[in-house]
């Protein structure tokens, strides 16, 4: 009786080899279409994002030292733009670098982000991604900032943000310390 089953035994494995093979070769291709058509498309967009530099004020090294988030103002220079006591909707653009009370149409403004203008202030939506910035030290770049700061050495912070055309929210991928990024000092 054993034997007449024999067959169905040699079918499924079979069939378990042939579904593991297909699913190997579906694997690998879409691997090497990643790396062949994708990746250098990729990469493509995030060497053509541009880049801007922003002033920053009202920051605490120390939480950056001790590897927690930076928490820091953005100095737009807004002056005269802003100074309504009234909160309104605003609009900043960072290319060509502009501010906007209506929404800019893409002829005159390549990347912008949306805000609140109020006081003398300008705050991105949403405000609590926007103003902070974390980063892993090293022992020597701790020590080197702890110096610099000790010594009264640090004249211009700014970061540097990049245009994220997606969420209007500009990324913040460096901290500007002097002129040179955190990673150089």
């Amino acid at each position: 009786m054993l034997k007449n089953f024999q067959w169905l035994k040699k079918i499924s494995t079979y069939f378990f080899v042939v579904v593991g093979v297909i699913f190997t070769l579906l694997v690998l291709s879409n691997i090497l279409r990643y790396q062949f058509f994708m990746k250098p498309l990729v990469q493509k967009e995030i060497e053509s994002r541009k880049h801007f530099l922003l002033d920053i004020k009202n920051y605490d090294f120390n939480r950056f030292i001790e590897g927690k988030y930076m928490y820091f103002d953005i100095d737009y220079n807004l002056k005269g733009s802003c100074d309504d006591a009234s909160s309104f909707i605003g609009y900043l653009c960072l290319d060509p670098y502009m501010f906007f009370v209506q929404r800019p149409n893409s002829s005159n403004c390549k990347a912008y982000s949306v805000g609140t203008c109020k006081n003398g202030s300008f705050t991105l939506f949403p405000s609590k991604y926007e103003q902070r910035f974390d980063a892993k030290l090293n022992k020597i770049q701790e020590s080197r900032l702890r110096e610099l700061i000790k010594n009264h050495e640090i004249n211009t912070m700014q970061i540097k943000v990049e245009e994220s055309k997606a969420h209007h929210i500009p990324r913040i991928i460096d901290l500007i310390i002097n002129g040179k990024s955190y990673k150089e000092i």
